[in-house]
């Protein structure tokens, strides 16, 4: 994660920041062992947004964080969100009370 963060990693070193939060729960993730590094970028990217827009008091943050798939997390897009490889393709959050900055992880 370190090579791919926009900051050379200071956000994810610094404790408390959206950044360490999401690598701190990728860490301890029960799947962590199964994931391709891909699918780990992706949670991570995710996860970040999760906790730089208040994830918790989301108006429905059903799966989000959990140990499924993150293709059936909660989004307003319509069908999927993912490839059939399991890229995020689109993710569509509306009217769902987020709160915060989108992270340049996201671009």
């Amino acid at each position: 994660l370190l090579d791919a963060s926009f900051d050379g990693g200071m956000a994810l070193q610094t404790p408390s920041t959206p950044q360490n939060d999401a690598l701190n729960w990728l860490q301890y993730n029960t799947n962590l062992g199964t994931y391709s590094d891909e699918k780990k970028i992706q949670r991570y990217v995710l996860a970040t947004l999760y906790y730089s827009t208040n994830g918790d008091n989301w108006s429905n943050h059903n799966g989000w964080l959990g140990d499924g798939d993150e293709c059936n997390w909660y989004n307003t897009a319509s069908g999927s969100f993912c490839s059939s490889d399991g890229a995020v393709i689109e993710l569509d959050l509306v009217q769902n009370n987020l709160d915060g900055m989108i992270p340049n992880e996201i671009a």
